[in-house]
Order: structure tokens, then sequence, then C-alpha cells
């Protein structure tokens, strides 16, 4: 074997290597929403399989999980998804290796930016996550090639084939249309006269435009039937307008040194940066040696670098592809270090930042990926525990609407997040359709679930959408006292529930103090809470009590505390068997005293007819016929079942 096919190819194969196995043995079982939602998409090729942002990740991904399919693996996408990440991590460092020792033949020059790259966390997590970027990521380092060859030596096949990997960027990641200025600046400065630029910047516009607007033509009006620019334009751009994206720098320089840092290492990166910037230093000749390179290069990096300021610069996803031609620019560096005892010991410092990134790293991803030191996972598997699927589960949002339907099979999760988009910011819509099914929930005889911070909102939720924390706190005020804590981690509170029917039935009955409790009232008009359920009662009011599954032999009787103002009337108890039918052979009835006066009105019901089997549900007629006035107001405090004496029955 020769010097260089080791170089060439055996040095960055055994790190790569290493690199896809460091990947494989640490592919993380802890995802992020975005990671969770593109695995729901690829599994159902639903929602946006066809996300305008990103357009062909999902349908790369399900190609790839269907090619395993097609050889006998019967699982869904997740594990086919991460492993495709990590093959695209590694070859894109061993790319990244070839472009630099291609340009100086410098072994650890090419070692150190390859291993930066795939040891950096940014980088690596994404490789062992689910994640869209990754797959942007190889036309962005084919786009580097290309970039490079058209500012050193451009051919005729440059323009064109820079123009196909811009127009391929874009669609794997919308926000790559940021390479089309550093496209352009590199036909500036190619080694051509003007007329050949003319022609370059044309092809390779032309290109990167048609395949573009041919992929969004084909989904668009192909696939999702639009017919008019409104609706495309819509489509495509909907996510920047939403409010979840894009928060200017001011006074947010923490966050932009957050975002460089953790993409080195969420722990420690200061070092490492240092080292990279002293490297950066020491080879500054390389501007000199690679003039045009080091300039396409910066431009990259400041045009991506100020967009991803504003976009969200605390976000390791996008320094990975503005970090790109940086680590280009380090291994130039390296190569260019003089005079050669420096040069050496320059790169000997490279290397061993290198393997220390990749033990430092080791540990971090892996525990990170690990659902076990996950709170999201220990918190939604509470949940699951003190839940049945159909229950109402009122999250905080982020990742957690997502690990309930996916990990705990809990689908029903409504966010104050997902219906404020859904009303597009409509505080007051919003609020009317999470008390509606907070209604609905209770009258199927279903458990509600409230998050904390549904009810006392985290600033990045305000920062989204105006939601005055007290018009929230008037929203809960009438559910407070029937919140109980459920979901408690360390000592802190995350989930509150509300008790179904069948426990309040089995515990003490139904107090009406604040909310109906599911009940469902017909034929009353201006009801009411304070202390009791008071309304105006019309012709032959109801009330309809939530779903129950009650045995019969377990209730002796019922005590309902009401008052009525309405004279000479009677009310009757309904109770439903397993039928679900309402009636008068299986009630109770009794007269009333219409002094508007509380009292306490107690009904045997093993002695009643048809209190027998299962009891599905009630229904109380609390007078006969009311006037819709004050003159027949009604209140009702409370229906208690007096559970049946076990003991006395017994003998014990």
């Amino acid at each position: 074997m020769t010097r260089t096919v080791f170089a060439r190819w055996v040095a960055p194969a055994i790190l790569t290597g290493l690199a896809l196995l460091l990947y494989l043995v640490t592919l993380s079982d802890v995802h992020t929403f975005d990671a969770l939602s593109y695995i729901r998409d690829v599994d159902g090729r639903t929602g946006f399989f066809f996300h305008p942002h990103h357009l062909l990740y999902s349908p790369t991904g399900w190609l790839f999980w269907q090619s395993w399919r097609a050889v006998g693996y019967d699982g869904n996408s997740e594990l086919a998804l991460k492993v495709l990440n990590a093959l695209i991590g590694a070859g894109c460092g061993f790319a990244l290796y070839q472009l630099v020792w291609r340009l100086t033949t410098h072994v650890p020059a090419a070692l150190a930016t390859a291993g930066i790259f795939l040891f950096s966390y940014a980088t690596w997590y994404f490789a062992v996550e689910v994640e869209v970027y990754l797959l942007a990521l190889v036309w962005l380092i084919l786009a580097l090639y290309l970039l490079v060859e058209m500012v050193t030596a451009p051919r005729a096949r440059t323009a064109p084939l820079l123009g196909l990997t811009v127009g391929a960027a874009a669609l794997y990641h919308q926000t790559n249309g940021l390479l089309a200025p550093v496209a352009v600046i590199a036909v500036l400065l190619a080694p051509m006269h003007n007329a050949a630029r003319l022609r370059a910047l044309i092809v390779c516009g032309l290109v990167a435009g048609g395949l573009v607007g041919l992929g969004y033509a084909i989904v668009g009006v192909g696939i999702n039937g639009y017919r008019t620019l409104g609706q495309m334009r819509n489509w495509m751009f909907f996510f920047i307008e939403t409010g979840w994206w894009g928060h200017a720098t001011r006074d947010r320089w923490t966050d932009l040194g957050a975002g460089l840092g953790n993409t080195i290492s969420t722990q420690g990166a200061l070092p490492y940066w240092i080292g990279i910037v002293v490297l950066l230093l020491l080879g500054a000749s390389a501007a000199r040696r690679w003039p045009r390179i080091v300039a396409i290069a910066a431009a990259w990096i400041v045009i991506y670098g100020v967009f991803f300021v504003w976009w969200e610069a605390e976000n390791i996803e996008f320094w990975i592809g503005t970090l790109a031609p940086l680590w280009l620019l380090l291994g130039l560096a390296v190569a260019s270090i003089r005079p050669r005892g420096l040069g050496h010991a320059a790169s000997a410092l490279a290397l061993a930042g290198v393997l220390l990134l990749a033990t430092h790293n080791y540990l971090i991803v892996e525990r990170r990926g690990d659902a076990a030191f996950d709170l999201q996972r220990q918190i939604s598997g509470q949940v699951r525990d003190l839940t049945t699927p159909n229950d109402l589960i009122l999250s905080p949002g982020g990742v957690m609407e997502l690990y309930l339907p996916y990990y705990e099979a809990r689908p029903n999760v409504r966010t104050l997040n997902g219906v404020l988009f859904e009303t597009n910011g409509d505080l007051q819509q919003t609020f009317d359709r999470l008390r509606a099914d907070l209604a609905t929930s209770l009258h199927a005889g279903l458990t509600v679930l409230v998050g904390r911070e549904i009810m006392q909102l985290p600033p990045e939720i305000r920062r989204r959408y105006e939601v005055p924390q007290e018009r929230l706190d008037a929203f809960w005020r009438p559910y407070r006292d029937a919140l109980e804590p459920a979901v408690v981690h360390k000592g802190e509170t995350y989930f509150w529930r509300i008790p179904s029917a069948q426990e309040l039935a089995q515990r003490d009955g139904w107090r009406w103090t604040s909310f109906d409790w599911g009940w469902q009232a017909l034929n009353v008009a201006t009801s009411d809470f304070g202390g009791e359920w008071c309304f105006d009662p019309r012709s032959d009011p109801i009330l309809l009590s939530p779903l129950l599954a009650l045995d019969a032999s377990s209730v002796e009787a019922v005590e309902v505390t009401m008052s009525t103002r309405a004279q000479g009337q009677s009310a009757q108890l309904f109770y439903a068997g397993s039928d679900g039918m309402i009636l008068d052979e299986r009630s109770v009835r009794w007269e009333l005293e219409g002094d508007g006066l509380p009292h306490i009105y107690r009904m045997r019901l093993q002695e009643a007819p048809g209190w027998n089997g299962t009891v599905t549900g009630l229904r109380l007629d609390p007078i006969e016929v009311g006037d819709e006035t004050a003159a027949t107001r009604t209140c009702i405090r409370q229906v208690r079942l007096v559970k049946t004496d076990t003991s006395a029955a017994t003998g014990s």
C-alpha cells in the first residue's frame, strides 16, 4: 500500500468508520419535537409528509425505510431514519477529509477537519437523532466542493452542478436558499472573463430556480392540488409567519454564545473554541495561499451566520451547516502553519483535540439519548399509568404532546399553543375550545390531566402569542378546587387531574361550587355557579350526568341537596341501565319544599324500582316546570351516593 493510498483512502475510512460505529452505538431514544413529527409523518405518509420547508426530507426517509421493509424489516421508520442520519453524518465527514486533502495533501489537517466535524456535539447528536438538516448537509458539502472549484479552476460542468446542489439543498431545507448569494459571490470571484461569468450566473440560476420551482410545482399543484399563487405562497411560507421562529438578538447574545458553544459540546466547549481560534490565527497565511477559497468560505459563514443569529441563534441544528466552511478554513490553517516545528506541534494539538472531543462527547451524547435520564419520558410514563387511552390530557406543549401519543398510546392531547395556532391566536376562541374539550371529556366519564405550564405559562409561550397570565388565571379559576396533584417528580407537580365521574360517584358524589363537573343542563336559563349550581328553569329542566359504570348493589341511597322557589312541585331522579335508556320504571320521585332554602332529600335506592345491575348514567329533573324567571330559581348543591354498609350485611 502506497503512502498516497493510505493518506487518500485508508486514513479517512478508519476515522469515519470509527465515527459511524460510535454513532450506531449511541442512537438516541430521546427525541425532539421535530424528530417525532418527522417519524409520524414518514410512518403514516400524512401531515407534513411533503413539508414545505424541507420538501424532500420525509420522502427520502420513507424510501430508505421501504428499502429495509423490502428485505424483511417490520418495524416503524424510527430506526431507519436514525441510521440514515448516521450514515449521512459519517459520509459528510469523509467528504470533508477528501476536500481538505485534495487542496493540501496534508493528512493531519484533513483529519483535524473531518474529526472536529464528526465529533462535535451538533453533528454527533443529530447523526444519532431523526433530524432533517443532516440530509441537507449532503448538498451543502457538495456545494462547498463546487464553490471551491468555481473560485479555483471552473469547468463547463461547474455552474450547472452548482445550480443543482443549491436547488437540492433548498428542497431539503428552505433556509438553504441562502446558498444563492454565496454562489453569486463565487462566480464573481471565479478566474474567468466577464462573458463567462454572466453565462455561469445564468446557467447556475436557471438550474437552481428550475429545480426548486419544479419540486414545489409537483407537490403544490400535482399532489396538494393548489390552483392559485396565493395558495402556493401560503403553503410555502406559512411557518415563517406563525411566530414560532425568528428572534432578533438584541440583548440575547448569550443565546448566540450558547448556540456556538453547544455546537462543539454542551459541556466545556470553551477550551475547544480557544484551540480552534488559535489554530486559525497561527495559520492565517492560508488567506494568501488560497485567497479565493478563504473569501468564499468567509462569505458563506457571514451570510448564513447573520441569518441564523436572527432566526434562532441558540439552535445547534442550523450551526451544523453554517460552520461547514469554517472547518474547511481550519484544515487550510493547520496545513499553512510555519515553521515546520510549529506546524508539527499544531497538527499534534489538533489531532489530540479531536480525540479528546470524541471521548468527551461520547458520554454526553450517550446520556442525552438514554430515555432513562429523560425527564419528559419519565413524566409521560407516569401520565400513562394514571390514564386510559381516551382521557383528555392538556399538555404544556413541546415534545410532551408527541411523546404521549407516540410512546404511551395517549392520543387525546391538547395544548394551548396548538389551539392558539388553530384559532390564529384568538384567545377567546381558544378558551372556548378548551372549555368545550373539558366539558365533553368529563361528560364522557373521562379523567382530565392538566399540565402545570398550561396554567402558568413559561416566557417562550408568551413570546409567541399574547396570552396575559391574568386571563389564563381567570379561565382556570373555576377548575382550581377540582384539581388534584397527579404526576409528581422530586417534589414538583407537573400534572394535576380532574377526577372522572366514576371516581366522584364512588367517593361522595358531586358538589357544584364553581363548574358543572361534566353534567349537562337542558331547558335552563341564566345558569351560574357561586358555591352551588343555580339556574332559572324552563319547562321540564334536565341535568344529565356523565357516563358511569356503577354497581347498583354498592349504593344504598341517594342524597340530593338543593333549593327551589317553585311551589308545589316534585323532583325526579332517573338511572339508566346498561342499555342507556331513561325510563319512568327506573326512577324515584320526591316532593319539594318551595321556600328557596336548601334541603337534603334522601331516597333509599335498594328498594327503588329498577335499581339493579349496572347504572350507566343519572338524570335529575330538579323541578317539573319553570317559568324562566327568579320565581322558580333552583339551586343544586350536591348529589351524594350513599354506599351500602357491607360490614353490616356480612355481620362483621
